[in-house]
């Protein structure tokens, strides 16, 4: 193998290394700040990570295991790294479909997807009007601060926020709205 082709290899190389550190590193920030599959699965999570590092010796295995040419085996290898992370895509926004879906047993099991849920809760349930046994009965035990009854509903930036259902003195349900930690845990 003469020098150039050894530079150009190299070369290659370090484009597709720094390819897959940046598919890995989007993925990452990415699922970190939407928390769609780990809050999912953790183990699932965790089975992507893995596989994800193993994108860095797939070139040198293809090209080790076969008689095809290094720079063969990087482009076998990026086409490999592309699909895997359009799967990923996928994957994220199928978990988001199958939770946008309320159902009592998927509020109880994944509390970091409420947010998702919310809007189906709200069509399919009259919760304006319910009374507060109701609700509990439907979504389980809240936090109760004054005339409100909050579940967990997201995370953003440093705050917690909360899903509320505001009732009267006869404990029937007023409205629904958004509030952040600061205010539910006030007091």
């Amino acid at each position: 193998m003469n020098s150039n082709n050894k530079k150009l290899d190299i070369s290659i190389m370090v484009i597709y290394l720094l390819a897959v550190i940046v598919f890995y590193g989007l993925f990452f920030i990415t699922d970190i700040i939407l928390g769609i599959i780990v809050s999912f699965s953790e183990l699932l999570f965790w089975i992507i990570m893995i596989s994800s590092i193993l994108f860095i010796f797939i070139p040198l295995l293809i090209k080790k295991y076969s008689k095809i040419s290094f720079l063969k085996s990087i482009i076998i290898s990026f086409i490999c790294l592309i699909i895997f992370f359009a799967g990923l895509s996928l994957l994220s926004r199928s978990i988001m479909n199958y939770m946008e879906i309320f159902s009592k047993e998927k509020w109880d099991k994944y509390p970091a997807f409420h947010y998702v849920m919310e809007e189906d809760l709200e069509k399919k349930y009259n919760l304006i009007g319910m009374n507060k046994s109701e609700a509990v009965s439907l979504l389980g035990e809240p936090i109760i601060k004054d005339n409100l009854m909050c579940y967990y509903d997201s995370y953003i930036a440093t705050k917690e926020k909360y899903y509320c259902l505001e009732f009267d003195e006869e404990g029937i349900i007023q409205k629904t709205d958004l509030y952040i930690s600061s205010v539910i845990n006030k007091g």
